[in-house]
């Protein structure tokens, strides 16, 4: 029988589960998926980089229901791995101690350059890629983007910044009820420059395809189908800069309340979305990228097939 795991990630915004068997090749069979908007990392920049009590019972509880269901498919192992918000926390290994005194489980800490070469290892496997060679890699996620750009299928260069949409959404919008105003998206903006501008990642080989992957990426994806009026199996993969920021001008200029009507737009990322839009077009512009292909593989499915191979 073919061997079966249970990949749980704990991010800043979400905890997901993934379920896979190995095949035949390198690329995982999933059997199951799910996502559950915890948002652990709620707070984490005003309160001294700490969880909250709050937000540490909610994580557990996550964890504890995940293990559940992934145990519904006779997993041999479960592997719990944690991102930037239990990385970047004062009292990580509260936290990381409670879930083993609760599930038995131990969690991997995955260093930022770590995390980014589990990503790319993941994206790698996406079949829709396989004829690509060399392009740039993002993936957003609520507390950090990692970079990375690969050159004949190989990683050149990784970087992982604190950049992420529920970090930056803390640090630049005062109420996150209200539009965002013109001031706020260029701190931004300027922010993540500065970022990218002033890290290791080198920036002499621009212009090549980008690829984008998690959550935010997803979503964006999600509601310029729901605006072309096209199922998610219709919608191209690709998407333009033009269209994406057509919507972040929709979605700033919307109150929260507003924004939670939008179609294709789940309502625990309404809070974050236009600043996780407003990073993929500022990374766009760095990179001097017109389009970005929306990859659904990510960071699980490299930890899987890591665990499988």
């Amino acid at each position: 029988m073919c061997k079966t795991i249970g990949v749980i990630d704990i991010g800043s915004n979400t905890i997901k589960l993934l379920v896979a068997k190995k095949s035949n090749d390198h690329c995982p069979i999933i059997i199951k998926s799910c996502v559950s908007a915890t948002r652990i990392s709620e707070g984490l920049e005003k309160n001294n980089s700490a969880l909250s009590n709050t937000a540490m019972i909610n994580g557990c509880n996550c964890v504890e229901d995940l293990i559940r269901q992934a145990d519904k498919y006779n997993v041999e192992d479960i592997f719990i791995i944690a991102t930037s918000a239990v990385r970047d926390a004062v009292n990580r290994h509260i936290f990381t101690n409670k879930i083993f005194n609760r599930t038995g489980k131990k969690v991997r800490i995955l260093t930022g350059i770590e995390e980014a070469n589990y990503i790319g290892r993941g994206v790698l496997l996406d079949p829709v890629l396989k004829n690509m060679h060399n392009f740039f890699l993002a993936d957003i996620g609520g507390g950090s983007v990692e970079l990375i750009e690969f050159n004949n299928k190989h990683v050149k260069q990784v970087i992982s910044l604190p950049l992420g949409a529920v970090r930056l959404t803390d640090k630049f919008v005062n109420n996150i009820s209200n539009k965002i105003t013109v001031d706020v998206k260029e701190s931004i903006s300027n922010h993540i420059f500065h970022a990218v501008n002033n890290s290791l990642f080198n920036l002499n080989e621009i212009n090549k395809t980008l690829v984008g992957t998690g959550g935010s990426i997803a979503c964006c994806r999600s509601m310029l189908a729901k605006k072309s009026g096209k199922s998610l199996l219709e919608f191209p993969l690709l998407m333009c800069i033009e269209d994406l920021s057509k919507l972040y001008a929709e979605l700033s200029d919307l109150n929260l309340k507003n924004r939670c009507l939008v179609p294709g737009l789940s309502e625990n990322r309404a809070d974050i979305m236009p600043v996780a839009i407003l990073t993929l077009i500022t990374l766009m512009k760095i990179l001097m990228a017109e389009n970005c292909m929306y990859s659904q593989n990510n960071l699980r499915v490299g930890i899987a097939a890591e665990v499988l191979s």
